[in-house]
């Protein structure tokens, strides 16, 4: 006999089948998958037979000893007596029937039963908390690498690491070209060559163009990046390195700490204009830090709407102030050693990972919640 307590509030039960060759075929009430159990094979006396459905749900049925002494009912007067079964057959027979008896109340180790769309649900859910914490990791490892790339990139070289070139003055020399003028973005611009002009120096500031803080320059202005340069008796020793250095709209500026060998007849800020395309996509890639040499004209010009307006360029490295600045319009402009590529290169890729992660995140949040939604209405009806 096979005493199991019944549940207060019974669940489906289990469908029990048993076949001629002493094995009970188990039905799941939960998902419905059967499985097959030799009884016969069970061991002898008190035993458990735990089952374990595929979809988690566990049975398990005890089968008690057949009471000792027990021994085979009296014939009835008149009837053949039939020969006894085999002690193995009796067994068999036995534990067949306690399995049976015992399935029918296996409701109480029955876990309830979760709806298929749920159970995808909350595996759909796991997986994609797998996916967000990796998620996470990443935007975390972009953000560390785009912040210290923000710091490396534009960082100078040592001294010892510039070109020889840079060791030298700017070359100006007295130009006998007429004036000329050219057009760009449907307007016309006039030239007036002041001298022939040719630079070699180390970049350490521009100015932004596509900031909102410079509503003078932009990629439609005839004005393209300003270059603030430095050259010659400044890159001697590493003390460049620890000025500060700034660029506005029109200016350079810097700041030198107290003991450092620094001139400021060394440094200059330069308005750079072109007709050329080509060359006005070379100097947009113009960074911090390049090392760069360029040629061409400073010149004085104006737009041919407005006469009286003329932008004039400074002759001279050792004025300061307004009208300091030298505008060149370039005819040839070459990066002798790049500063730092690859810390730009993992800057703009850095700030893209970051955007990109955030809105795989945030995709990923509004499929949950709204498959969330969709799964409790689903449950409700």
């Amino acid at each position: 006999m096979v005493t199991v307590q019944r549940s207060p509030n019974p669940r489906p039960r289990p469908t029990v089948s048993l076949h001629q060759s002493g094995a009970a075929r188990l039905t799941c009430p939960q998902c419905h998958t059967t499985k097959d159990v030799q009884v016969a094979q069970l061991p002898k006396g008190r035993g458990t037979l735990k089952v374990r459905c595929v979809c988690g749900a566990l049975f398990t049925v005890r089968l008690p000893e057949q009471p000792a002494g027990e021994g085979p009912a009296e014939q009835a007067p008149g009837r053949a007596e039939r020969p006894s079964p085999s002690p193995a057959e009796t067994g068999a027979s036995t534990r067949a029937k306690a399995f049976v008896q015992a399935s029918l109340v296996l409701e109480q180790a029955l876990p309830p039963r979760v709806p298929k769309a749920d159970v995808q649900h909350t595996t759909q859910q796991r997986r994609s908390r797998h996916v967000q914490h990796g998620l996470t990791w990443l935007l975390l490892l972009a953000i560390g690498l785009t912040g210290l790339a923000a710091v490396k990139r534009g960082a100078f070289v040592r001294h010892t690491a510039i070109v020889p070139p840079l060791f030298q003055d700017p070359i100006q020399t007295p130009t006998t070209r007429p004036p000329f003028a050219f057009p760009y973005q449907g307007e016309t611009y006039l030239v007036h060559p002041v001298a022939e002009y040719e630079l070699w120096g180390l970049v350490v500031s521009h100015n932004n163009i596509h900031s909102v803080t410079d509503i003078y320059h932009d990629r439609t202005s005839v004005d393209t990046k300003d270059l603030c340069v430095i050259w010659g008796l400044n890159l001697t020793r590493d003390d460049f390195q620890q000025v500060a250095y700034w660029s506005d709209p029109w200016s350079c500026g810097f700041a030198v700490p107290a003991l450092l060998l620094f001139s400021p007849d060394h440094l200059s800020n330069n308005h750079l204009i072109t007709a050329d395309q080509r060359l006005r996509d070379r100097i947009d890639a113009v960074r911090i830090g390049d090392q760069i040499h360029l040629k061409g004209l400073l010149v004085n010009y104006s737009a041919r709407r407005m006469p009286l307006a003329w932008r004039t360029s400074s002759t001279t490295r050792h004025d300061r102030g307004n009208g300091a600045c030298e505008v060149v319009f370039v005819e040839a402009l070459d990066i002798l050693q790049p500063g730092t590529p690859g810390w730009y290169t993992t800057y703009t890729v850095g700030w893209w990972s970051i955007l990109l992660l955030l809105v795989l995140k945030g995709g990923l949040l509004m499929r949950d919640a709204l498959q969330g939604a969709h799964s409790r209405l689903m449950a409700s009806r």
